[in-house]
């Protein structure tokens, strides 16, 4: 018998949707109530996605539901409290969104309550699950690009906004963490309403040194290259290019995977937009099922996971205003 896991998720604006239809549709997650401070958000998620409780109080959801996991889509501006708030009632799981916070101290702070709690928590880097991105890896994994030697990326959104996503993205793609990080960042005004404007670079360039001499560029920000495949919705224009000594592999989010393989001729993978019905997020979702019933250990999105990405980020902040390449194990 299939075991499912009683859920409450908090916070129902348009990114809750996708959480819940995610949760919806998938037979290990039970759903029995949404909250969130805006009722008519709650019942309208409610009555869209057959849940059959709404809730307004975050305390008096988890007193009355005791939920086994709980799904927290707010703010990455109020995490460390709400985050302080859901452990408090001892779940065995929470699911939160990227980016963990918006300043490194409050990433360390949330980083110390997962350290006290016994909870699985994952962070919702769902881009590891679409077909481009996940097609990219199975051509790496299978060596088909030879030895990868450099990577060259580029997105329009900020370090932590896009930023943590992308170094998600490469860590998985690549296996390992950047050992040092080189950045070159400056600071205007930001052409978006942008949560993130006091605390992040407008534009920022950044070099990775990963092991064994493979070196990755990325180039985040309004100014970063165009993406013509997505250049209507800026948040979509991420694109990677792979050079190996064998191939050239790339992904554009929500468009495509393609490579080259050397004698080998090449390939094409056109996917159905990004993340379409919620799938991307729904394998987490399987993923994180898979975990709480042991039936596997690891999560490819799990919270060191995103913690390394912010130890990153710190970094290429520091190196950026001290003029220096900064060895990543000098953040803590």
């Amino acid at each position: 018998m299939t075991e499912t896991h009683r859920t409450v998720q908090i916070g129902c604006g348009s990114r809750g949707q996708t959480h819940a239809r995610a949760l919806h549709d998938s037979d290990r997650f039970d759903v029995v109530a949404v909250c969130d401070l805006d009722e008519r958000a709650a019942r309208e998620t409610a009555d869209a996605f057959d849940v059959p409780s709404v809730y307004t109080d975050l305390d008096d959801a988890l007193d009355t539901e005791e939920p086994t996991h709980v799904t927290l889509v707010t703010p990455a501006t109020i995490r460390r409290e709400v985050i302080a708030d859901v452990l408090a009632h001892d779940p065995d799981s929470l699911l939160f969104e990227k980016p963990v916070a918006t300043t490194h101290e409050e990433v360390a702070a949330v980083a110390d309550l997962v350290a006290e709690t016994d909870a699985r928590v994952t962070v919702c880097h769902q881009h590891v699950y679409g077909e481009e991105i996940r097609t990219l890896g199975e051509w790496i994994d299978a060596g088909r690009l030879g030895d990868v030697e450099r990577l060259t990326g580029s997105t329009k959104g900020g370090l932590y906004e896009h930023g943590t996503h992308f170094l998600h993205k490469l860590n998985w793609l690549l296996g390992a963490e950047p050992e040092s990080v080189r950045a070159h960042a400056e600071w205007g005004d930001h052409p978006f309403d942008d949560w993130h404007a006091e605390v992040e670079p407008t534009d920022a360039l950044v070099e990775l040194a990963y092991p064994d001499d493979v070196r990755a560029t990325l180039h985040l920000g309004p100014d970063a290259p165009g993406v013509p495949a997505q250049a209507d919705t800026f948040w979509l224009e991420y694109r990677l290019d792979v050079v190996g000594t064998d191939g050239h592999g790339q992904f554009v989010l929500g468009s495509h995977a393609s490579a080259r393989f050397g004698d080998d001729g090449h390939d094409r993978v056109d996917v159905d937009g990004f993340d379409p019905d919620g799938k991307s997020t729904g394998r987490l979702y399987e993923i994180l099922a898979e975990c709480l019933s042991g039936e596997r250990d690891d999560h490819p999105s799990d919270f060191s996971s995103a913690l390394a990405v912010h130890r990153v980020v710190e970094a290429a902040l520091r190196s950026a205003d001290e003029d220096r390449a900064v060895a990543v194990d000098e953040i803590e």
